[in-house]
């Protein structure tokens, strides 16, 4: 290979060095966003404010199952209730705060496991429901 070809692959493997770890470091500075702004809203919703570290991947990690595990119990509810509910109506059977209902049902709709059918009214979206839509 001549001179030119060398210096074009070696600034090619560079690049993508370089392009790797700046791929990183947006996927760490993502999380930390996430957090960030998961700290602020609920310093937002509540009177006292801690400044805490960047937290690990391992508690970013733990925090993403505890959610995950949480929209979860609220789906497995709804669908045990068999009707569509209201926050309220699912912090009862739950037995957790209408905060922590609501948030739970926002989630999961952003998710696409809920859909909002009236104000404040969720039901879970089924295979009927999608049919029900195509249908009209």
């Amino acid at each position: 290979m001549d001179k030119h070809t060398d210096w074009l692959l070696k600034e090619f493997e560079l690049t993508t060095a370089r392009v790797s770890k700046l791929q990183t470091e947006l996927q760490e500075a993502t999380d930390y966003r996430n957090f960030l702004r998961k700290q602020l809203r609920a310093a937002l919703a509540s009177t006292t404010f801690e400044i805490v570290e960047k937290p690990s991947k391992e508690v970013i990690a733990r925090e993403a199952k505890e959610i995950a595990a949480s929209i979860k119990e609220a789906v497995d509810k709804v669908n045990e209730l068999g009707r569509p509910v209201k926050a309220p109506d699912l912090a009862q059977a739950l037995n957790i705060d209408e905060t922590a209902a609501r948030n739970r049902l926002q989630r999961a709709t952003d998710l696409g496991l809920f859909e909002r059918v009236g104000r404040g009214v969720y039901r879970i979206v089924t295979m009927s429901n999608e049919k029900a839509e195509i249908g009209k």
